[in-house]
């Protein structure tokens, strides 16, 4: 255990009546380990608690994306992973790392500024 720091989460949505396989792309890149990431699967039509939303309505994933993968944590609110990144587990791995890992944004104009990191729950300037 970690001490119950905080985590990311890449998170496959998966209805709990479907009689389809778990998305070998999501498999393969959660048996490969390089992702930061807890792989979780859970059902995204179910009600939230507290809620009259979906899991899918909630964080306004695109149910056309199969499979629908989205990370949620730490790095701030849920995002979903573009479908053309969802061809390989080892795309999916990759899609994880450029999604979790902090990185530096080079910030030209004041929009880049706000978008890049004043909404962004932790941002830091050079």
């Amino acid at each position: 255990q970690d001490g119950g720091s905080p985590r990311n989460y890449a998170v496959l949505c998966h209805s709990e009546e479907a009689t389809y396989p778990i998305s070998s792309v999501f498999r393969d890149a959660a048996n490969e380990g390089s992702a930061p990431a807890v792989f979780r699967v859970m059902d995204c039509d179910t009600v939230m608690a507290g809620s009259d939303k979906t899991v899918k309505q909630r964080f306004k994933l695109n149910d056309k994306t199969r499979p629908l993968v989205f990370v949620s944590g730490k790095q701030g609110p849920p995002k979903q992973v573009p479908a053309k990144l969802l061809k390989t587990g080892s795309m999916l791995s990759k899609a994880l790392k450029n999604l979790l890992t902090p990185k530096a944004e080079k910030i030209e104009t004041t929009q880049d500024l706000r978008t890049k990191c004043l909404d962004k729950e932790i941002c830091g300037l050079l």
